[in-house]
């Protein structure tokens, strides 16, 4: 594993944590790629032509990654499960952690990134991501507020959205590249209108991980109480490479 300091942006949204919580989701990123690239395999030698194998992976990309925060341990972290969703979303520090696949391949621009799904759009909705002007929004007049605008609009001021975006394709094992930010707004087609920063998705390379029967917790946490040095085995993932970006 190479090592890496985080960017002020990600100090100042996840403090002393905001190199484990880099890890956890390049981790878990790689990880839902990999699981996803061995699925597309194995059908693949049985004959398959298409890349359906790899597409029914999807919710992989939320769960694999929740599930390197839970073997974290960070203080302040929680699962968060949106209404609706078969998968849940990492929650750390008031920010919401929303996986999606920018692209197959590294042609396209991450500022030209959608949100495609519906249950991600909702959330972020949910969670007062506003969508972007046009030109015949007018300004509405002051309203004074109900009870049940003021509790929705504390609840929404204490959380924060937080995308992460990557590439990935069927005939890759690993996640080629990845982005995360905030959003300015979100259109409703699903663009995000950012200016993301990038993953240092290098610091996880093939075969520094493997996954062990009984994974304890990421390098430089404590897992189940322990110390983090003589308690508890780092999680391994080891990543094979594949054939490369073709074939998207």
């Amino acid at each position: 594993m190479k090592d890496f300091e985080p960017s002020e942006w990600a100090l100042a949204q996840f403090g002393d944590q905001a190199k484990a919580v880099i890890t956890s989701v390049v981790v878990g990123l790689h990880r839902a790629q990999q699981a996803a690239w061995r699925v597309q395999a194995a059908a693949t030698a049985e004959g398959i032509r298409n890349k359906r194998a790899y597409g029914s992976m999807w919710d992989s990309r939320y769960n694999l990654v929740v599930q390197q925060f839970d073997l974290a341990h960070l203080p302040g972290y929680r699962p968060f499960h949106p209404r609706g969703a078969p998968y849940k979303l990492a929650l750390v520090n008031d920010r919401v952690l929303i996986p999606f696949r920018h692209s197959t391949s590294l042609a396209k621009s991450i500022h030209r990134a959608k949100i495609r799904a519906d249950v991600p759009l909702r959330v972020s909705r949910g969670l007062g991501v506003e969508a972007s002007p046009t030109l015949f929004d007018l300004p509405e007049p002051e309203a004074e507020p109900s009870l049940q605008d003021a509790a929705i609009a504390a609840h929404q001021a204490n959380l924060t959205v937080v995308y992460v975006g990557f590439v990935a394709n069927a005939d890759a094992d690993r996640v080629l590249e990845a982005w995360w930010g905030e959003a300015i707004a979100l259109e409703d087609n699903g663009r995000i209108m950012w200016s993301p920063e990038k993953l240092p998705v290098d610091a996880v390379e093939p075969g520094d991980y493997e996954q062990d029967e009984a994974p304890g917790a990421l390098p430089g946490t404590a897992a189940d109480g322990a110390d983090g040095a003589d308690g508890g085995r780092p999680p391994v993932l080891r990543l094979v490479r594949g054939a490369g970006p073709a074939g998207a």
